[in-house]
């Protein structure tokens, strides 16, 4: 079952479409967009995002859906640029017209897997951090 939490000032429409409430607080402040949908699959740690891109261009949505999931201020993270090209990015994830067909992308940043889709779908997945092996002192 998903947990989702909306962000501050969505109407109560949204609220309809969308699973349980999360008991989870989300840094909703730290972010850019304003999401439609951000949900989370405990069972699977995996974030769930949609976005309206009359909103947001589909970069600033990546960013701020990792902030988010990773509790991090957008403007303490590595910039966008250093993993994937974000003008390139936000051509190929905007619809210019009728649709072809779905495109989707998949990368890590900021220490997640992220998936995002030309419809407008983030999934953000916090990747596995391996302990550190042991020393010689331990």
């Amino acid at each position: 079952m998903a947990e989702s939490n909306k962000n501050p000032g969505l109407d109560t429409a949204d609220s309809e479409r969308s699973s349980s409430p999360s008991a989870e607080p989300h840094s909703f402040d730290q972010t850019v967009t304003e999401f439609e949908v951000f949900e989370h699959y405990p069972e699977e740690d995996t974030y769930s995002a949609v976005y309206s891109a009359d909103r947001s261009s589909p970069s600033t949505a990546i960013v701020s859906a990792v902030a988010a999931v990773s509790d991090t201020d957008p403007l303490d993270m590595d910039p966008l640029h250093t993993t994937v090209d974000p003008d390139a990015l936000d051509s190929l994830l905007t619809p210019h017209g009728p649709a072809v067909g779905d495109v989707d992308v998949t990368f890590e940043y900021g220490g997640c897997e992220v998936t995002a889709t030309s419809y407008g779908s983030l999934k953000v997945t916090p990747l596995e951090t391996s302990p550190s092996p042991p020393t010689a002192d331990d």
